[in-house]
């Protein structure tokens, strides 16, 4: 596996974190908590926060060796995660219209990498 590769799947390791948290911190605003304290101050949303900041710093240690102009394609693959966790952890429901903007990102990442 060359530099460019590992840093790219360091990247995407990233976004993968990244969307995870927010899968989690969506979890935590749906439910009810006793206090607005609590609602900002619980174990999901702590979470979160930690697992961005990770996800922040995988980014930018993969940054280090990546052209800016292959950026795109690892980011965009966040809105595939986030579809995926929102319909595993969150029981939303994946329409055709969602289907099809996942191929779209899909098809866009294949003609920009190639």
């Amino acid at each position: 596996m060359n530099d460019l590769t590992a840093n790219l799947l360091i990247i995407i390791a990233g976004v993968f974190i990244a969307s995870f948290a927010q899968t989690l911190l969506k979890r935590s605003a749906i439910e009810k908590h006793k206090s607005s304290i609590a609602a900002f101050l619980n174990l999901k949303v702590i979470s979160a926060y930690i697992l961005i900041a990770a996800s922040m710093v995988l980014s930018f240690i993969g940054l280090r060796k990546v052209p800016l102009s292959y950026t795109p394609i690892p980011e965009s693959l966040g809105q595939i995660f986030v579809l995926l966790f929102s319909y595993l952890f969150l029981g939303e429901s994946v329409s055709k219209k969602k289907i099809f903007g996942v191929f779209l990102i899909l098809v866009g990442i294949i003609v920009i990498y190639l």
